[in-house]
């Protein structure tokens, strides 16, 4: 019989951890993360501090908005914006980045690059190409600015899940 016993015992610990990993929330910044990683904006990432853009590169031309606030960096043809709402989990942290420099990138689609390679990249990193053409990964939004089906600008943001509804 205590063969037996073990064997249940193994059973229940393996459905335990079945049911454990697939219950358990997703860290709720993994796509951000997965954005950083695969993504190059000069050094400049999504939710970095103020401060530490501020630190390596400098003030910037400083931009009013509504809810939030941008820094431009014209030497690295880069635009970061902020929110200013701090109800954000994006509070003082770089929430958008805008940037037609060629060195920069996002999961490998960058300045000259034909559109159609964008929709491949994004559509095997699940992103969703909405009616409008931005596409979109839970609270993460691509867009690209083209010309003659190239691409000029890249454009990428977030928008608090928690706060979708909020007008500024």
């Amino acid at each position: 019989m205590k063969p037996f016993h073990g064997l249940i015992a193994l059973i229940t610990i393996s459905l335990l951890i079945v049911v454990v990993t697939l219950l358990w929330p997703e860290n709720e910044d993994s796509e951000i993360q997965e954005l950083n990683e695969h993504s190059y904006f000069g050094g400049i990432q999504m939710l970095t501090g103020e401060t530490e853009v501020i630190d390596g590169f400098g003030e910037g031309e400083f931009v009013p908005g509504m809810g939030g606030y941008g820094r431009n960096y014209r030497d690295i043809r880069l635009f970061a914006g902020f929110s200013d709402d701090p109800d954000n989990r994006a509070y003082k942290k770089v929430s958008v980045i805008h940037t037609s420099n060629p060195a920069h990138h996002v999961f490998g689609i960058g300045i000259g690059d034909h559109v159609s390679k964008s929709e491949k990249i994004l559509k095997n990193n699940h992103y969703y190409q909405q009616s409008n053409g931005i596409w979109s990964k839970d609270e993460l939004f691509i867009d690209f600015k083209t010309r003659n089906l190239t691409i000029e600008e890249i454009r990428v943001w977030f928008i608090d899940k928690n706060l979708r509804d909020r007008l500024y």
